[in-house]
């Protein structure tokens, strides 16, 4: 089909062409943006995982050393460092992958947990 205008004369080809290109370049920026971002998640994810680390030795380290608290001092230390460690190894999208497959697993606690949510979330944000 040829079109005439005040501009001059397009084909369907010549019409399409552009936009396809425009449309390619736009979604090729969008997956770099993506995947850009989500390298500095998995870089934010596995900050803090040593921060969690680096806490649990300064509990160890200033927290009281004998008594009935040691031990409740040590437990927390213990599993702030194992959960540094966890972040550290999975990642943000290893996490994600690990909640995705305990939900399959898991269908009805699932479904109930996000109605739950659901409710709660509707009981905070309606106004009396």
């Amino acid at each position: 089909m040829i079109t005439t205008s005040p501009f001059g004369t397009f084909t369907e080809e010549t019409t399409k062409r552009p936009l396809a290109d425009a449309s390619s370049e736009v979604i090729h920026k969008a997956k770099q943006a993506a995947r850009k971002i989500s390298g500095k998640a998995e870089d934010a994810t596995y900050a803090v995982g040593g921060k969690m680390k680096s806490f649990a030795d300064t509990i160890r380290d200033k927290g009281p050393q004998e008594g009935m608290m040691a031990g409740f001092t040590q437990s927390v230390a213990s599993n702030l460092e194992s959960g540094g460690d966890y972040l550290q190894r999975k990642g943000l999208n290893g996490i994600a992958r690990e909640a995705t497959n305990l939900m399959r697993r898991n269908p009805l606690p699932t479904l109930l947990v996000g109605l739950g949510l659901g409710c709660v979330l509707a009981r905070l944000t309606t106004r009396s």
